[in-house]
């Protein structure tokens, strides 16, 4: 009933299809965001950092934007 139901939803329409790549773009440009916000936080000590934060940071940024 659930791949029925599945079927039914996805099967005759593109909206899914754009709701989800709108989401990834979102994704993508927050991640960006945050990287950005990372290495400039980093390089010009605007905040006392704890040691690992930005390389944390832009490890997990990566991988959300690849994911």
């Amino acid at each position: 009933m659930l791949k029925l139901a599945q079927d039914g939803i996805i099967g005759f329409s593109s909206k899914p299809l754009k709701i989800v790549g709108g989401l990834g773009i979102l994704s993508v440009i927050v991640s960006v965001a945050i990287l950005i916000y990372a290495i400039l936080s980093y390089a010009f000590k605007w905040n006392n950092l704890t040691a690992g934060w930005t390389s944390l940071m832009c490890t997990t940024t990566f991988l959300r934007g690849i994911i």
